[in-house]
């Protein structure tokens, strides 16, 4: 990512205002032997406007990055303004200081990119302004496959500072299949979350403290970075010591209220032998491994339960399955309401005969309809309410 420069000069910052991504395209879309009078009338305009900026270097550069003009026709502009400015770079990788290589880690099974951490949050600090002195830091770990015919995939590490929007990137694991030395993946992340968390940094007059506020990642990403029992085995459940049991297919816990509830010190000492299968590397980050790992709402309630549900409403077997006549009834609910869901639903509505393509920010409409279909067997609404608030809460 190409982090926009802040220019401090006030000059620069009013003539950009003035200067728009119009005016470079008319440049360059300008024949420069047929239309040679339209082209020096165009760039007189724009030299009028940029005479008095005190650092060309800076607009080009926030031309470029905020007005998402693509680098070939930066570098074209650059050929144009050459000869008045001697100072301008020829190419847009020199002006935006584009690296030449990276430096990449071979691992076993790929290769690995590391971020500085600590560049990519003072280069944020200097974009906005933060009110406290604490930065709770969220870290998400997952991986996507990045073709469809090949095995190749990313397992990118990415961090969100709370209360700002914008996600970076800490650092890319490409290979074949997910890193197979743990230890190593995590190696450069963790000695930089922990000098950071131990040292803090300094940006102007103010030293900020870095906490790791918790990841963020689905099931199997969080088996795997936890070393513990994947989500389908027998003691795989992360929040208690209940034992699952096989029934019809799949590994259910029954009893989890009256389990003893898992905590970091128990996780420290392996207490449940059964649920690890190895030591964790992010336990020198002297975090809790319980309390820092929430449950995935998107896909633990989301994708999860409610898909379940209205899969088996819809075409499971007959003694759960609903009529024919009350599924299209109930499309037809769901289409009617779309003129009266709330901005708060990111997605309206669709007919039960599109399930198969819900994304997950429809299935959150479909737990409210469950609770009207099954009103009568749904004994705990306030239990429920309390559930759905705590997993779906940012905080």
């Amino acid at each position: 990512q190409v982090w926009k420069k802040q220019s401090d000069n006030n000059i620069v910052s009013n003539c950009i205002n003035e200067i728009t991504c119009n005016d470079i395209h008319d440049i360059l879309d300008a024949d420069s032997e047929q239309n040679i009078d339209d082209l020096e009338n165009i760039h007189k305009d724009y030299m009028e406007k940029v005479d008095d900026c005190a650092d060309l270097d800076n607009l080009e550069d926030h031309e470029s990055t905020t007005e998402n003009i693509p680098q070939s026709s930066v570098t074209k502009l650059l050929h144009i303004l050459k000869p008045f400015h001697k100072h301008l770079p020829l190419d847009c990788q020199t002006l935006l200081k584009t690296p030449r290589t990276v430096n990449t880690i071979a691992l076993h099974n790929g290769e690995y990119v590391h971020f500085n951490i600590k560049d990519t949050i003072l280069n944020i600090l200097s974009k906005c302004q933060l009110l406290t002195n604490i930065l709770e830091l969220s870290v998400n770990i997952d991986g996507l496959p990045l073709f469809n015919s090949s095995s190749k995939q990313f397992w990118p590490i990415l961090g969100l500072i709370k209360n700002i929007c914008s996600p970076f990137v800490i650092g890319i694991f490409c290979g074949t299949s997910k890193p197979e030395h743990l230890q190593l993946f995590l190696q450069e992340f963790i000695k930089d979350i922990s000098s950071l968390m131990q040292h803090g940094l300094k940006y102007g007059n103010t030293v900020y403290e870095l906490k790791l506020y918790n990841f963020i990642c689905d099931a199997p990403a969080r088996a795997f970075v936890k070393c513990i029992k994947s989500h389908s085995g027998y003691s795989s459940c992360e929040k208690c010591a209940e034992h699952g049991s096989y029934i019809k297919g799949r590994v259910v816990f029954k009893s989890c209220s009256k389990s003893a509830k898992r905590t970091d010190e128990t996780f420290i000492l392996q207490s449940d032998e059964d649920h690890h299968i190895g030591i964790s590397p992010l336990l020198e980050l002297n975090i809790g491994l319980v309390s820092t790992f929430p449950i995935d709402y998107m896909h633990a309630v989301c994708l999860g339960v409610m898909r379940k549900l209205l899969h088996f409403w819809i075409g499971g077997n007959l003694n759960v399955r609903l009529q024919a006549y009350s599924v299209k009834l109930l499309s037809q609910s769901l289409l009617f309401l779309r003129p009266f869901i709330v901005k708060e639903i990111d997605r309206k509505p669709r007919s039960l005969s599109e399930l198969a393509r819900w994304k997950a920010t429809e299935f959150p409409l479909g737990y409210y309809i469950a609770r009207v279909v099954v009103q009568s067997e749904f004994k705990n609404h306030s239990g429920s309410n309390k559930a759905m608030t705590c997993l779906a809460s940012s905080y």
